[in-house]
């Protein structure tokens, strides 16, 4: 703590010396689906920008996470799995306890959840339960991402990079970006159009076929946008994303006994292949009037995911597993809400339709599931933000939100054709209360609100009707946090304590009797707690310092759990009372640094740190702690762009998951150095 107190007085000292024209760029943010300013929003939170995109060469969610304390992304070739306050989507889940949403458009599953961020105005990561306004599936926090409206000014950009991976073999890789938005009709309909590919070898090697591509990676990324604004008082805004993607899913591999290999090496002797595919579609129409604004947002979202892989990623002959999904969702929100700074109310109704037909199979077990889920759901919510003072205010808001699941399954296994049926109906009050105290810079506020995680399927699983369907999960979240704007707004700091209560915990068990074969139940209760810490400051003209420093402590209060010993051929029963929650990192640290010259010539880095977690409920998959370095160095100008950097500088080696199969663990190493060159111009 003291050099946390050095530190700050350092940048204060500097601030009050500093020219009175060099601050930070003010941010409006809309994490409470009405604009405010970001130091004046009682919620955890970290904003990012387009400069700040552009600036820290951001394109994936696990980029953004690098800068928001108590935030993590396990990007692996299942997917990227979002870690917020020790809160982590399980291993054979569908719905994760973090929200992603394009334009107010949710991604609905956990596969769909790999954005491109690219031609983006800004993103926000909101932390805490956000169920009140945005339903389910939003316990732990949200990640909005804002899209670049098209306008009156034509701009195009244009982006062309080329990286390797610095593992030996130096495969390497490509991207292309490029940009184009402007006016059809002036003043009333204005269009934009963004394009992204990115193609590499990938960093594996398949040691039994000598395929040095075996995590080969052909992606491409596609955005339509269409505003028109007829009137002062009206604007529709239309906006399409659509991503596709192949890559060969050749990544997991044995840490020890006779199929161990070494790093980012593999040992199939059969097939491994992955492609997907989705959108995600918004209509958005609003109309102001006296102080009111109404609002309809439309939204339409698809997924198709097809995999198939080694079943056991050795040599041996022992079949394949096979997934593969089709999802689609519709859902409509009905707003009204004040434009009144007094204050502050939104009245809205939503409803959606999702439907998920999926398959999975383990051929060498003569097992396939075949599972059709739909889900509908409607919901009622408000939120008010009453004065009580001069300088104190409440939000008081809720939401009632029912959901309907129904799931059927065919299977197949050997040579019994079996039939599981469920269907369940969830209800969900979710309040929200916070006191807010306005000071002259920021706001302090105490806040206590409920989040859910939305019950769902064991789509690939389940063994019985009775397994067929498992709960919803809810927590109470308590938060103490302030935010500020200091030395005549060089420095933005903000800071917040959390308590979190979880109930009906969903978590990953084996099922007893089978190896590698897992399912979803509401088998636990638990808790965390932790504080976090962010702040930038302008040091000097051209000269930027930012830190995110987060703690968080995960425990199981009650959870018991099977595994089953593939030597003994016998299921052993464990109680995981007391240990860390899985893919919870004790903390979150990244300190940087970033100098633009006048001539345009810059330089910047930063040093990112994560804690020890553990990959397993049983905490016997311990992940080491590791700090990696990133450097970036080149010229910005005012239309050319040119850049060279590096990701984990030093080459640190750590594994991005880990996972029992049987009694053996397999991995898959996270990404080694790598090396790259953008090259960029706009106007």
């Amino acid at each position: 703590m003291k050099a946390w107190s050095w530190v700050l007085i350092m940048l204060l000292t500097i601030s009050a010396y500093a020219e009175d024209d060099i601050t930070l760029d003010t941010v409006t943010v809309t994490a409470q689906k009405y604009e405010q300013a970001e130091n004046k929003t009682p919620v955890s939170s970290t904003v990012f920008s387009d400069i700040d995109i552009e600036e820290k060469n951001i394109s994936t969610l696990k980029d953004l996470s690098m800068y928001s304390a108590n935030v993590s992304v396990k990007a692996d070739n299942v997917g990227n799995s979002t870690v917020i306050r020790g809160m982590a989507p399980l291993t054979a889940t569908m719905n994760g306890p973090a929200g992603i949403f394009i334009d107010g458009i949710a991604m609905p599953s956990v596969f769909m959840q790999q954005p491109n961020i690219y031609d983006i105005s800004r993103v926000e990561i909101l932390k805490g339960p956000q169920g009140t306004l945005y339903g389910r599936n939003t316990e732990s926090g949200v990640i909005n991402i804002i899209s670049s409206k098209p306008g009156n000014n034509l701009s195009m950009g244009a982006e062309a990079e080329y990286y390797f991976f610095d593992n030996g073999d130096t495969p390497y890789g490509t991207k292309f970006k490029f940009n184009v938005s402007g006016p059809v009709v002036e003043d009333k309909l204005f269009a934009g159009i963004s394009f992204a590919t990115d193609k590499n070898q990938g960093y594996y090697t398949n040691e039994f076929n000598e395929d040095d591509e075996a995590g080969e990676l052909n992606r491409k990324d596609i955005s339509l946008k269409l505003r028109s604004t007829p009137n002062q008082k009206t604007e529709i805004y239309l906006s399409s994303y659509y991503f596709d993607a192949d890559d060969k899913k050749g990544k997991f591999r044995y840490t020890q006994g006779a199929n161990a290999t070494d790093e980012y090496t593999i040992n199939y002797n059969d097939r491994y292949s992955q492609d997907y595919n989705g959108s995600v579609n918004s209509l958005n129409i609003s109309y102001s009037f006296a102080n009111i604004q109404l609002s309809s947002l439309t939204g339409i979202t698809a997924y198709s995911r097809n995999f198939s892989k080694d079943f056991d990623g050795s040599a041996s002959s022992r079949g394949l597993t096979n997934f593969s999904i089709d999802d689609e969702s519709y859902s409509e929100e009905l707003r009204i809400s004040s434009t009144d700074t007094k204050t502050k109310w939104i009245l809205g109704l939503y409803g959606f339709k999702e439907n998920s037909e999926t398959l999975f199979e383990k051929t060498f077990m003569q097992d396939k599931r075949k599972a059709n889920i739909n889900t509908s759901g409607a919901a009622v919510f408000g939120q008010i933000s009453p004065r009580i003072t001069k300088k104190i205010y409440a939000d008081i808001g809720m939401r009632i939100e029912q959901t309907h699941l129904d799931v059927d399954m065919n299977r197949n296994f050997k040579t019994a054709g079996l039939k599981y049926s469920d269907d369940e109906d969830f209800f969900e009050f979710l309040p929200k209360l916070s006191l807010n105290y306005e000071t002259e810079t920021g706001i302090i506020y105490l806040s206590a609100a409920k989040g859910y995680l939305a019950g769902g399927a064991n789509y690939n699983l389940a063994t019985s009707d009775e397994t067929l369907i498992y709960d919803e999960e809810e927590t109470m979240n308590y938060e103490l946090g302030f935010k500020s704007v200091l030395g005549k707004g060089r420095l933005k700091i903000s800071a917040a304590l959390f308590y979190i209560d979880m109930k009906d915990k969903q978590v990953t068990q084996i099922l007893p009797g089978e190896m590698g074969s897992m399912k979803v139940d509401n088998a636990a209760d638990a808790h965390s707690y932790g504080a976090e810490v962010e702040f930038k400051a302008v040091i000097t003209k051209g000269l930027e310092f930012f830190t995110s420093a987060g703690y968080t402590k995960t425990e199981a209060d009650e959870w018991v759990d099977s595994q089953y010993n593939n030597i003994t051929r016998q299921d052993e029963y464990y109680d995981y009372s007391g240990n860390n929650l899985p893919y919870a990192p004790e903390y979150t640290f990244t300190a940087g640094l970033q100098y633009i010259h006048t001539n345009g010539l810059f330089i910047a880095g930063e040093a990112v740190s994560t804690g020890a977690y553990y990959h397993d409920g049983a905490n016997k998959l311990k992940e080491d702690g590791n700090t990696l370095f990133n450097l970036r160095t080149g010229y910005i100008g005012k239309n050319i762009e040119l850049t060279v950097w590096f990701e984990n500088l030093l080459d640190k080696r750590y594994t991005e998951t880990q996972t029992l199969w049987g009694s053996v663990a397999v991995v898959e190493d996270a990404q080694p150095r790598t090396i790259g060159i953008k090259a960029g111009y706009r106007f």
